[in-house]
């Protein structure tokens, strides 16, 4: 027998938990070459991923912070 009208809720899951894939994190930061958003990583004090198997996956809230601490720059396109 099937019940209808019930919706069973997911969860919601805190950003602590959620794992970006590198696709992801380089949209977000507008990268558009894995070795260069690799160099980032490096030489930017960027958020170090975490290896699950080969993958690479990066904390969301993480990758949020980071940006959230990056210098604010008025910056005008006009200007140049």
């Amino acid at each position: 027998m099937k019940v209808q009208g019930c919706v069973e809720k997911k969860p919601k899951i805190s950003d602590n938990y959620v794992l970006w894939d590198v696709e992801t994190v380089m949209s977000v930061l507008g990268y558009k070459s894995r070795s260069g958003f690799y160099r980032a990583v490096k030489k930017l004090n960027m958020p170090k991923p975490i290896k699950i198997g080969q993958k690479a996956r990066w904390r969301k809230q993480e990758v949020l912070d980071w940006i959230d601490s990056c210098p604010k720059t008025d910056y005008n396109i006009n200007q140049v």
